[in-house]
């Protein structure tokens, strides 16, 4: 038996050093990777660029920050990145694009980097006039994606997608739709109003909307929460799995909340006579300002203009209507 079980264990190593051997696995590699990350032979760069005739900045990175910013110099756009030996950029202005991209042939992904890479000091800050209006197309994968802008930045429709970390954006006024996706990273959004329909999508962390205004909200979120402070919307749909939805202060004429394994708490605007009503629970009790309902509750007439549906599992709704 003993004999079997180093045979086993033996043979699952080699299994483990032919899959390392096949992924590119080698000492050098992993001194080369450390080094990068590292960037010990980095140097920073800028690109400056004519800021008439951009009316989109784009990026498709990985294991970078994306950051924008804004400037009081309304005639250019500044782009501040780094590059070293096995790591290059290209900046260009195209068309009305300006686009930040890896150089063809640069180190795409360190072996290493699952592990270091997101705590990178480095970043790609993307400078705009304040009194911009562009159109935003971000990817940045396993690096977060944030706006760091100070005062309120008008944009056209902005689409964001990141993994294994975070999307903040804030102080935002955007003239069409909103899309963020992040795969192992929240999304965060504050003060932030859109005229067409907002969409955030995530996993194994939550969704973070405070202040936010948009016609249309579509909120998901797999394994996380969902908190939504004072927003305000025609139709709301929010979903969370393994954790809770909150609301605080929520307008919406047309909301639907399901929660998986999670509650739905807090406080909707207006009063509860305005609305149709269908709350059901399993396993879980039903709250309606302070009164119990036992795991179901209707009033759905589809005569009152005004709707919330939720839908709960093993959890509790508890909900209230204020002024």
């Amino acid at each position: 038996m003993k004999k079997a079980s180093l045979l086993a264990l033996a043979a699952g190593f080699g299994l483990i050093l032919i899959a390392l051997t096949l992924s590119g696995f080698s000492a050098q590699r992993i001194s080369n990777d450390v080094k990068a990350i590292n960037q010990k032979d980095l140097t920073v760069r800028q690109g400056t660029f004519d800021a008439r005739g951009i009316q989109q900045v784009k990026t498709d990175v990985n294991d970078v920050k994306v950051v924008i910013k804004t400037q009081t110099d309304t005639s250019r756009v500044t782009v501040d990145y780094f590059e070293t030996n096995a790591d290059k950029f290209v900046v260009t202005h195209s068309g009305d694009t300006l686009s930040v991209g890896r150089k063809p042939g640069s180190q795409k992904h360190h072996f290493i980097c699952f592990f270091r890479c997101i705590s990178n000091p480095y970043s790609i800050t993307i400078r705009v006039p304040a009194n911009s209006v562009y159109a935003y197309n971000l990817m940045a994968n396993n690096a977060p994606v944030a706006f760091e802008n100070g005062g309120t930045l008008q944009t056209q429709a902005i689409h964001i997608v990141s993994s294994n970390s975070n999307v903040d954006m804030q102080r935002l006024a955007a003239a069409g739709t909103v899309y963020a996706q992040s795969d192992n990273g929240s999304i965060r959004l504050h003060d932030v109003t859109s005229s067409g329909t907002l969409t955030l999508e995530s996993s194994n962390a939550s969704n973070e909307l405070v202040n936010v205004q948009a016609p249309a909200i579509n909120s998901t979120t797999d394994n996380g929460s969902v908190l939504l402070h004072a927003v305000t919307t025609v139709n709301l749909t929010a979903h969370s799995s393994n954790a809770s939805i909150t609301l605080d202060r929520l307008t919406a004429d047309h909301a639907t909340l399901t929660s998986d394994n999670g509650s739905v708490e807090g406080s909707i605007i207006g009063a509860k006579e305005a609305y149709d009503l269908g709350i059901t629970s399993d396993n879980g009790s039903i709250t309606v300002d302070n009164t119990s309902y036992g795991e179901s509750y209707r009033t759905e007439q589809n005569s009152r203009g005004k709707s919330v549906k939720i839908t709960a599992s093993n959890a509790a709704v508890n909900v209230n209507f204020v002024k």
